[in-house]
């Protein structure tokens, strides 16, 4: 388990999700 890894994958996914207006 590497949590900035996981990080990362988060703040992408915030990411994503604002751009799509989630």
């Amino acid at each position: 388990v590497n949590p900035a890894k996981y990080n990362s994958i988060f703040l992408i996914l915030v990411y994503y999700g604002r751009s799509k207006g989630f």
